[in-house]
């Protein structure tokens, strides 16, 4: 793979998510749990640019660029919704999350179990959980732009160790 940027511009249709997330890793000099890890995670991305971003209207699209240099993987993922705006309400809900996943707090951690948007509370609510497996899958940066409608991803993949050299062992 070139040490170049590729840029592509998808449709938002989430029948494609997959096939866009294969195609991504498809050439990249990893192995294949790395790659499939890694495709979950992308597609995770673009379903939600696709889903929350362009609210599934398939006249819309998402840009996407993406680079692997020096066993760095970095993406940027732009849709045309109006973007991300509970991001300040997430980090610090994610922190309070985390304190009382720290403190082992279970009666309080069902309220923060699953993230809720300000002035909701379900506690049968999946959201969020996406962005859990975002913030620590993406060990090199996950950052949203200002506007909240394009967010960069970097994850750090290291030289696997070759078993041969412990066979003889």
């Amino acid at each position: 793979m070139k040490n170049s940027m590729h840029v592509r511009q998808i449709q938002s249709k989430d029948t494609l998510i997959r096939y866009y997330a294969m195609q991504t890793v498809k050439i990249l000099p990893l192995n294949e749990i790395d790659k499939k890890l890694l495709e979950q995670q992308i597609s995770e991305l673009i379903q939600n640019a696709v889903v929350h971003g362009n609210k599934n209207r398939e006249e819309l699209t998402v840009n996407i660029r993406y680079l692997f240099k020096d066993n760095v993987f970095t993406i940027i993922l732009q849709d045309e919704g109006n973007g991300f705006n509970e991001l300040e309400h997430w980090k610090q809900w994610n922190e309070k999350r985390s304190q009382l996943q720290q403190e082992k707090n279970a009666e309080e951690f069902f309220m923060y179990a699953a993230y809720q948007k300000r002035g909701s509370f379900n506690p049968c609510s999946s959201g969020g959980t996406g962005l859990f497996a975002a913030f620590e899958y993406w060990d090199k940066e996950f950052s949203f732009s200002k506007d909240g409608n394009s967010v960069t991803a970097s994850k750090i993949f290291y030289p696997t160790f070759i078993e041969e050299e412990y066979e003889s062992d």
